[in-house]
């Protein structure tokens, strides 16, 4: 699948979802849904505070821990075109059912641009 262009998503509406959903994952879990894959869990990621303790994004994705599900196998060809293209250095895999960055930040700056990060790739999926 190539993409030719990606769309503003800064108003994506997510209330459905969830009231709760982090704002900072919030672009990535609706793209996620509108490819037709159920979401269960996800976090915008922190800094080890009470609310968030991994230090990455992710988004939890049903039947993603199974490799030969055909969501995990279409999932993964839309990250692995994502990583070809690059851009800001960051790589996305899914680990354990869970879409995430291939690294953990260090600081509040590495948190912010595995954030940011998280919103072009639901800028990519939806691209498409």
């Amino acid at each position: 699948m190539s993409r030719e262009k990606t769309i503003n998503l800064d108003y994506v509406d997510v209330s459905d979802i969830h009231p709760d959903l982090d704002p900072r994952i919030a672009k990535l879990v609706k793209a996620v849904r509108d490819r037709g894959h159920r979401t269960f869990g996800s976090c915008q990621g922190g800094l080890g505070d009470d609310r968030h303790i991994h230090k990455f994004p992710w988004v939890t994705v049903s039947g993603l821990v199974f490799e030969d599900n055909p969501a995990y196998q279409d999932l993964r060809r839309e990250l692995d075109e994502f990583n070809k293209r690059g851009g800001d250095n960051i790589r996305w895999t899914i680990d354990q059912g869970a879409i995430q960055p291939e690294r953990s930040a260090l600081n509040r700056q590495e948190l912010e641009k595995l954030q940011a990060s998280a919103d072009k790739l639901a800028e990519f999926l939806f691209g498409g």
